[in-house]
């Protein structure tokens, strides 16, 4: 397998061969081998009382853990904000309707909020987010990578789950995680999409995901009956 260089992406693009919607010239790497998606501003989270924690050891709330937020920045309140919005579904020190295991076999529901409410995302949670473009080919393998500068300030995009396959033509949704607090913009580059050629017969992808729009939870639910593995 190779991978398309940027003119290859355009010219494939222009074809109808590759799908980008919106498709921004701009965000296009000519002199490289990727296209710069950008991000939605949506997020998401698991209703778990880990999550719920995780917000509340970093606020440092009732003497819990370390505050990493001081209280007089900014960020604080906007986390805090957060942490009351989730924390009222789910009271976790008081045996609340959140799960504190996450069971693949029953997907927590998510909490979907603005990121402009909440720009900012702390260590110990897992975050889904999307890309306002939807990217993909039935002619091509398309696999989404970080953008090295967001990776060098502790961000990850992706937890493993960066390939996609042929027939995937949707929003791409994101499993983030960072080191450091880190603040995210509206819009803001993201990641890159490549384009790996196949070789073989193709069939196009018929999995749990298609149609998907903004951040879409696990749905590994699919992969089990009666609670066990199929």
């Amino acid at each position: 397998m190779s991978v398309l260089t940027g003119p290859e992406i355009i010219q494939e693009y222009g074809a109808g061969r590759i799908i980008i919607n919106p498709f921004n010239s701009e965000q296009m790497n000519e002199k490289g081998v990727s296209y710069d998606v950008t991000l939605m501003p949506k997020l998401a989270v698991m209703k778990t009382a880990g999550v719920v924690l995780a917000l509340q050891h970093a606020l440092g709330i009732n003497g819990l853990g370390t505050r990493v937020i001081p209280d007089y920045d900014p960020a604080y309140e906007e986390v805090k904000l957060l942490y009351h919005s989730l924390h009222s579904d789910c009271y976790p020190e008081k045996g609340g309707t959140c799960p504190v295991i996450v069971d693949p076999a029953n997907p927590p529901e998510l909490f979907s909020y603005s990121l402009a409410a909440c720009p900012i995302l702390v260590p110990g949670v897992l975050y889904l987010a999307s890309t306002n473009e939807a990217i993909g080919s039935d002619f091509y393998e398309p696999i989404i990578h970080g953008k090295s500068s967001l990776a060098r300030l502790g961000l990850s995009v992706h937890e493993t789950a960066g390939l996609g396959e042929p027939g995937f033509k949707y929003q791409w949704t994101l499993e983030m995680t960072c080191t450091h607090p880190i603040r995210l913009y509206p819009n803001m580059r993201i990641g890159q999409v490549v384009f790996e050629t196949v070789k073989g017969e193709i069939r196009t992808y018929e999995g749990n995901y298609r149609q998907q729009e903004g951040p879409t939870g696990s749905r590994m639910d699919k992969y089990f009956k009666d609670g066990k593995p199929v």
